[in-house]
């Protein structure tokens, strides 16, 4: 491993910005300098297999990877099956649901009595089919400095709508 440090430290770096989840300017920068590394060093064969690996995954994030949203926030009625543990908390509901056209949004429900509350209780259970109507609303940009940012989490995790 003495003679490939430079790998562990590319692969540490990456790992560290990957799960930081900030803007792409310091892979871009890292990654040009870990070519020039390579190029100094000598090591074709390596720049080879790494300019590949680079093509692949800048063919990945531009061709296959897309992260937008199917629909447009102005629809009234969506149907899917739930995708997640209903969470109850207070007088609200909350639930993943991945619509029949693909794509997961978050159904937040406000429960009007104690009795529907336990009704509900009993009877959802994930993987049920469900018809939801209602307003479709982004989620919130953080309203404090450095808060936390639960539109940028979801948009990680491809969800768009509330």
């Amino acid at each position: 491993m003495t003679g490939k440090w430079h790998l562990a430290a590319l692969c540490v770096c990456m790992t560290a910005w990957a799960l930081s989840g900030r803007n792409g300017t310091v892979p871009v920068l890292l990654l040009i300098s870990y070519s020039f590394y390579l190029v100094f060093r000598r090591h074709y064969r390596m720049f080879a297999v790494f300019l590949a690996l680079m093509l692949i995954l800048v063919v990945d994030f531009t061709f296959v990877q897309t992260n937008k949203s199917i629909f447009s926030g102005r629809e009234k009625q969506l149907s899917g099956r739930m995708a997640s543990l209903p969470d109850f908390d207070g007088d609200r509901l909350r639930f993943k649901l991945k619509t029949s056209q693909g794509e997961t949004v978050i159904v937040d429900y406000l429960l009007k009595t104690r009795v529907e509350k336990e009704r509900l209780r009993q009877l959802i259970r994930v993987g049920q089919l469900w018809r939801v109507i209602g307003a479709m609303d982004q989620p919130m940009a953080p309203t404090n400095f450095h808060g936390f940012d639960q539109q940028q989490y979801l948009k990680q995790h491809h969800i768009y709508w509330k």
